[in-house]
């Protein structure tokens, strides 16, 4: 089985319980084919994404941001990223989640506030 087309750095978030930011990087390198991703969380309390949903077209990459608001330690927090492959003519990433039908591809991102 081909890996899948779609990478993402860094795989683990650390960030300090006080507040901070940090930026995923998710890499498209298939030639041929688009991706819609939806962010969710465990923990919309203290953490926010921008975006949440969005496109990595091919051959290319997206920055996701991730911020931490001020709150208690904590490490046993999660990130989902769910992919899904899309025709050039979508408009709108959410579409392809509407459904509910399963991604393509989901990266699992711990996080840890220290």
């Amino acid at each position: 089985m081909a890996a899948f087309p779609v990478t993402l750095e860094p795989t683990t978030i650390s960030v300090p319980a006080a507040g901070g930011s940090i930026n995923l990087l998710l890499t498209n390198t298939s030639a041929e084919i688009r991706y819609s991703f939806k962010c969710k969380s465990t923990c919309n309390e203290f953490y926010r994404v921008n975006p949440v949903y969005g496109f990595v077209e091919s051959g290319t990459s997206t920055q996701v941001e991730v911020l931490r608001l001020n709150g208690p330690p904590k490490s046993d927090d999660r990130m989902e990223i769910l992919l899904a492959p899309v025709d050039p003519d979508i408009n709108d990433p959410r579409s392809s989640f509407s459904d509910g039908s399963e991604p393509a591809h989901k990266f699992d991102i711990p996080l840890a506030a220290v």
